[in-house]
């Protein structure tokens, strides 16, 4: 929504340490997994108005508010299929995501996984990457998103 990401569903699971997240809840687009995603779509244009307009503030020590962290972190994330959130917005809390597209081949939203750092270890991350992008294939294609016509149209070659 504009510039922050806002959280639609939340399915909890069931290990006694919990995550508080509420749906609803609002925020930046530059330290959360989700948000990462939307970013990593923007145009040259849009992300650099982004990163004119939007004032970045420090989470914790990991997050990424220089310009030029961001944008090498944008890249790998379109080159790779997925984002990552490595204690960027809360210390001791990781997260990856992936894109789900429309029809048409635009992002709908962000699917992901977060979780306490003592359960996620950055090799983790890597691993739940890949099984967070396949569900989000999985959830484009419901939305009539097919990865093979995208292709064929030039499109973003997230969907590898």
């Amino acid at each position: 929504d504009g510039y922050e990401a806002v959280y639609l569903d939340h399915v909890q699971d069931d290990h006694m340490l919990q995550l508080f997240t509420r749906v609803g809840a609002r925020l930046p687009l530059y330290s959360t997994g989700g948000g990462k995603i939307f970013l990593a779509s923007f145009s040259e244009n849009e992300l650099e108005n982004y990163l004119e307009r939007v004032p970045r503030t420090s989470y914790t020590a990991g997050t990424l508010v220089q310009a030029d962290a961001l944008r090498l972190d944008l890249a790998d994330i379109r080159r790779q299929g997925y984002a990552m959130d490595n204690e960027e917005m809360a210390e001791g809390i990781r997260c990856v995501a992936a894109p789900v597209f429309h029809h048409d081949g635009r992002i709908a939203a962000a699917v992901s996984v977060s979780g306490a750092s003592i359960r996620i270890s950055t090799e983790r991350l890597k691993d739940l990457g890949g099984i967070v992008r396949r569900r989000a294939v999985a959830i484009s294609r419901v939305l009539g998103f097919d990865p093979e016509k995208q292709k064929e149209k030039g499109g973003k070659s997230w969907l590898k």
